[in-house]
């Protein structure tokens, strides 16, 4: 009864715990009033420079969706008289920057350390490329004297006022805080309309070759997306060519393919697939890739038999190269047949005209027969055919056969043959 008797110890018994949400307003409102770096315990050795420095703020939008990734960006700069910015200017900006709400309640969003000398991407735009997910899925990092933060932590509707902190790492510098930017925080969309756009990096190329499709999601009020953009063929039947992933609305990504093997002409189009209900998905309008026949470089012609006889049908073997002189595997295009050595000329040019007649052309049909005069090759020729007794001379000699490209006569390869 005696213990009942002291109301003052019953009540401290029942005093409330603090809730997490406590410590998080305690820090930040520690975090308002820090000055330098006994807030972060440093335990660094005060210098006499104290350097004042300067903190701007960039917030991505004046107002975003709940709970949308929301990209900040803070820069910290030292801002001091002559002689403090000649004395500091061999140190170092070291620290961190925090980002948080003032209002209506103060609240950490994020904190990112910084050092003006550390090595970052060799650009503040290439590295907000990758900070908006298309390369890098970090949710913060930063690149010297600039901190770069994406949060989703403002779920709640209403007005936020948001700044960023500057904390030194020792006293050479002094802390600073940026300029308030006020966003607001608007409900959620669902299937918001997109427009996907495509582009390829050429209307026609060889079969095999590579091809570079760059396609980009729009949508007219909201900055970031996150989904998934597929490359494919709608004619002459479907083919997946590639897929790459969206990560900001109207920021073009590519896809390299080398899928369209076969000669024709194709339908492409880019399919957006959203990862959520916030955007609807959409489709590009086509583009028409016409495809041709893969080009070799020269043709190699190898005699089966070289020697034979006037009359008697010969055999060869034409294998496609590429410029390297290595078989062209995958070549499909079409290879015609000519002699170049087929001819009665027996004169020298000069005696022909000094007879007051035409010489003959060096191509005069009938002296050597072909039992095809073109042919084109097959994906299952992998670039090399043989000829069974295609080709029949009519003369004797040192008799050349000559394979050349359909459509560029000045691929060609040539071969001997020796007819008695």
């Amino acid at each position: 009864m005696a213990f009942l008797a002291r109301p003052w110890l019953a009540n401290s018994r029942r005093r409330r715990v603090p809730t997490a949400r406590d410590v998080e307003v305690l820090e930040a409102r520690r975090l308002l009033s820090a000055s330098g770096s006994g807030f972060f315990g440093s335990g660094s050795t005060p210098q006499p420079l104290h350097v004042p420095t300067v903190i701007s703020l960039q917030v991505a939008a004046s107002s975003a969706e709940a709970g949308q990734p929301l990209p900040l960006v803070a820069t910290v700069a030292a801002n001091g008289t002559p002689r403090q910015m000649k004395a500091a200017s061999t140190s170092p900006i070291t620290g961190t920057i925090a980002f948080f709400t003032v209002a209506p309640r103060p609240r950490i969003l994020g904190k990112v350390a910084i050092n003006s000398n550390s090595q970052g991407p060799s650009s503040i735009a290439s590295a907000i490329d990758s900070f908006f997910g298309v390369s890098n899925q970090q949710a913060a990092f930063s690149e010297n004297d600039t901190a770069f933060l994406r949060t989703s932590l403002l779920r709640q509707l209403g007005t936020y006022r948001i700044q960023a902190r500057f904390l030194p790492a020792s006293d050479e510098f002094r802390a600073s805080s940026s300029t308030v930017a006020t966003l607001t925080i608007t409900p959620q969309t669902h299937d918001a309309p997109t427009a996907t756009m495509l582009q390829s990096s050429a209307n026609r190329i060889e079969a095999g070759a590579t091809l570079t499709l760059d396609t980009n999601v729009q949508n007219a009020g909201h900055g970031l997306a996150g989904g998934v953009v597929k490359l494919v063929t709608v004619a002459p039947h479907p083919v997946v060519l590639g897929k790459v992933t969206v990560g900001v609305f109207n920021q073009p990504v590519s896809l390299s393919t080398h899928g369209l093997q076969s000669p024709g002409t194709y339908q492409v189009q880019a399919v957006y697939h959203p990862n959520s209900g916030r955007f609807a998905a959409s489709i590009s309008a086509p583009t028409t890739i016409t495809v041709t026949p893969l080009s070799a470089a020269s043709f190699r012609v190898s005699p089966i038999v070289r020697h034979g006889h006037v009359g008697q049908p010969m055999s060869f073997q034409v294998t496609a190269l590429d410029s390297n002189g290595q078989p062209l595997t995958n070549y499909t295009g079409t290879v015609a047949f000519s002699s170049p050595t087929d001819s009665w000329t027996m004169l020298s040019p000069a005696a022909y005209h000094s007879l007051g007649i035409a010489q003959p052309s060096p191509d005069s049909p009938g002296l050597a027969t072909f039992g095809l005069s073109s042919y084109t090759f097959t994906p299952a020729d992998r670039g090399s055919h043989a000829f069974q007794g295609a080709v029949t001379f009519g003369k004797a000699g040192a008799e050349t056969l000559q394979v050349t490209q359909a459509n560029d006569p000045s691929v060609r390869g040539k071969a001997t043959f020796a007819i008695g």
